[in-house]
């Protein structure tokens, strides 16, 4: 299994239709809905949502012990940054 980009949105104004299109697309089709890892039948609906105290003590039992490399390490990094940057700007 893989993943694949299906539609690319240049307008950020309409990503949200187009997010929403193809997520009625996958649910309404048995074939796809088998298919798919989403697991949310709206658009943005995992927003303003957090994850149960439960489901991350689960994550992070996960995650105790994984090593990452350094370039791994580096785009964490960078990221954290580039999201700290943003609201700075907002």
């Amino acid at each position: 299994m893989g993943f694949k980009i299906i539609e690319f949105v240049d307008d950020k104004n309409n990503l949200l239709n187009r997010e929403q299109f193809w997520l009625d697309k996958i649910f309404k089709d048995k074939k796809f809905k088998e298919n798919t890892l989403n697991i949310l039948q709206n658009c943005n609906s995992w927003l303003n949502n957090k994850h149960s105290n439960e489901t991350k003590k689960l994550i992070s039992n996960k995650m105790k012990g994984k090593i990452h490399s350094d370039e791994h390490k580096f785009k964490i990094s960078n990221g954290l940054l580039n999201k700290k940057n943003q609201l700075k700007l907002n």
